[in-house]
C-alpha cells in the first residue's frame, strides 16, 4: 500500500507547484528574485510590454473615432443594392476615356513624336523632288497643302496612331524608321522615269489603258510581296491569340475608309492612301512589321509631299464641293472669268465663280489652249474605253 500512494502523492505534489509556479512577466521577476538573478531587466521588459498593449488600444480608439471599425459584420461588407448601384454609375459615368499622369503624357508625346517624323519626311522630299525636277504637280506649294489640306493630314495621323498602336510599341523617331520611310518615298518618285509605270490606279485604267509590262510587274512583285507580309501578319496573329481582333480592324477599317468610295466610278487608289490605309495594319512590335509600316508610310508622305492629297472620287468630288458651296451661280462664260475681271478683281486665272461643267464649254473656249489639265467635273464610264478619263 504504501508502495502504491507514494506515486500517487508525487504526482499530487507536482500538480501543487505547477499550480504556484508563476506565469508571465510577472511570474519572470518573481522567478528572477528566488533565483537570486538580476530583477531590474526583468520589470523593464514588463514596463515595455504594457506600454505596447496601451499604445495598441489607443490605435484602436482612435480607428474608431475616425469611423473605421476594426471588425465588420457579413452583413455590412454587403451594401445596399440602390448604393452599389449608385456606386457602378458613377465610376462609369466620371471614368476619363484616356489615362491620368504618365502614361497619358507619355502618349501624347510620342503622337507628336511620330507629327514630327512625318511633317519632317514630308517637307524633305518636297524640296528634294523639286529641286531635281523630277515628276511632281506643278505649282504645289507647301504653304497650299498645310492651308487646305493640313487638318486632313492630322486625321490621317491619327487614323495611323490610332490603329497603328504607335502608342504602345517602339518609337518610330530613329534612324531605321526613318530612313526605311524616306528610301520608299524617293523610290516612289523615280516611278515615273519608266515610261510603262506612268499609270494610276483607277478603274478606267485598269481596264483602259494598263500595258502588258505593268501587268507583269504587278503580278510576279507586287502581289507575292504583299502577300508575304499578309502572311507573316496572319501567322504572327495566330500565335499571339490575337487573330480574332486582327480579322475585326481590317474589316471595319475597309467597310469605313474604302468599301464607300470604291464603288464610285470615279475612284481611283491614290498612292497616298494606300499607304495609309495598308501601314495601319503593320502593328506588330516585330523587325518586319515595323518595316513594312515604315515603307506604306513613305508612299503617303511622297503622295502629299509630290502630288498633294488628292481626294480619292477626283473631280467628282470637286464637283459636288462645288455645287454644295454654291461656287456656280454664275453661269458666265470661261474665257470672261480668265482674260477678263471677275467681280471688280483680277483673279489671273479661273475665277471661284468659274464652272465648266460642260465639255463644249472648255474646249471651245480660248483659254482652253492655256489649260491642258482641265477636265470635266462629270463621271466616265469605266466599262468604254473611249470615254474621256478624268
Amino acid at each position: 500500500m504504501d508502495a502504491l500512494a507514494e506515486p500517487l502523492l508525487a504526482s499530487k505534489e507536482d500538480d501543487h507547484e505547477q499550480e504556484r509556479a508563476p506565469t508571465g512577466k510577472c511570474g519572470e521577476v518573481e522567478v528572477a528574485v528566488n533565483s537570486g538573478a538580476d530583477p531590474v531587466g526583468a520589470i523593464t521588459s514588463l514596463d515595455e510590454e504594457s506600454a505596447e498593449v496601451a499604445q495598441s488600444n489607443r490605435g484602436e480608439e482612435g480607428n474608431n473615432e475616425h469611423g473605421s471599425f476594426p471588425t465588420m459584420t457579413e452583413e455590412s461588407t454587403n451594401p445596399a443594392l440602390p448604393t452599389r448601384l449608385v456606386h457602378i454609375g458613377r465610376k462609369f459615368l466620371l471614368t476619363p476615356l484616356m489615362p491620368k499622369g504618365p502614361s497619358n503624357l507619355k502618349m501624347q508625346l510620342r503622337f507628336l513624336r511620330f507629327l514630327g517624323v512625318t511633317l519632317l519626311g514630308i517637307v524633305a522630299t518636297h524640296f528634294f523632288v523639286f529641286t531635281l525636277n523630277w515628276e511632281h504637280r506643278k505649282g504645289l506649294t507647301l504653304y497650299d497643302t498645310w492651308v487646305y489640306e493640313g487638318n486632313l493630314i492630322l486625321l490621317d495621323c491619327i487614323a495611323m496612331f490610332s490603329v497603328g498602336r504607335l502608342f504602345d510599341r517602339s518609337a518610330v523617331d530613329h534612324l531605321a524608321w526613318m530612313s526605311v520611310m524616306l528610301l520608299s518615298s524617293l523610290y516612289t518618285s523615280t516611278l515615273p522615269h519608266v515610261s510603262w509605270l506612268r499609270h494610276s490606279v483607277t478603274l478606267y485604267e485598269l481596264h483602259c489603258t494598263w500595258p502588258w509590262q505593268l501587268w507583269i510587274f504587278v503580278v510576279a512583285l507586287c502581289v507575292p510581296v504583299c502577300a508575304g507580309v499578309v502572311i507573316l501578319h496572319l501567322r504572327h496573329a495566330q500565335l499571339q491569340e490575337d487573330l480574332t481582333r486582327k480579322t475585326f480592324e481590317v474589316m471595319l477599317t475597309m467597310i469605313l475608309f474604302l468599301v464607300p468610295q470604291m464603288l464610285h466610278t470615279n475612284f481611283e487608289f491614290h498612292h497616298w492612301f494606300a499607304g495609309l490605309l495598308c501601314g495601319m495594319h503593320a502593328n506588330y512590335d516585330v523587325w518586319w512589321s515595323q518595316l513594312a509600316m515604315a515603307w506604306c508610310w513613305g508612299q503617303y508622305v511622297n503622295g502629299i509631299a509630290v502630288w498633294g492629297r488628292d481626294p480619292p472620287l477626283k473631280c467628282s468630288y470637286a464637283s459636288y464641293i462645288t455645287k454644295r458651296q454654291g461656287c456656280c451661280r454664275h453661269h458666265r462664260p470661261l474665257e470672261d472669268t480668265v482674260f477678263g475681271v471677275a467681280d471688280g478683281h483680277r483673279w489671273g486665272g479661273v475665277s471661284e465663280e468659274a464652272c465648266w461643267l460642260d465639255d463644249s464649254a472648255i474646249h471651245n473656249s480660248p483659254a482652253a489652249t492655256l489649260f491642258d489639265d482641265i477636265t470635266s467635273l462629270t463621271s466616265s464610264d469605266w466599262r468604254h474605253c473611249d470615254a474621256h478619263p478624268n
